[in-house]
């Protein structure tokens, strides 16, 4: 399952693809609906700290990459 907040970059044909391709469903949030997204917010968070904490990066170029890899 995925969260969406109904964002524009979720309506791209290569995600729906994907999503389709790993047979993930989808649940979208409520537009203007900050509570749904609380819990999703929260996870994210901490997978940027365990990111930053578990991983040593030489160079910033290596940190925002491991950043893009986490979103």
């Amino acid at each position: 399952e995925m969260y969406l907040d109904n964002g524009k970059q979720f309506i791209a044909k290569l995600f729906k693809q994907e999503v389709k391709k790993h047979d993930i469903k989808l649940i979208c949030g409520k537009p203007y609906n900050p509570r749904g997204r609380g819990e999703t917010e929260s996870y994210h968070k901490a997978l940027y700290r365990e990111l930053i904490f578990i991983k040593e990066f030489k160079i910033i170029l290596a940190f925002q990459e491991g950043i893009m890899e986490v979103r």
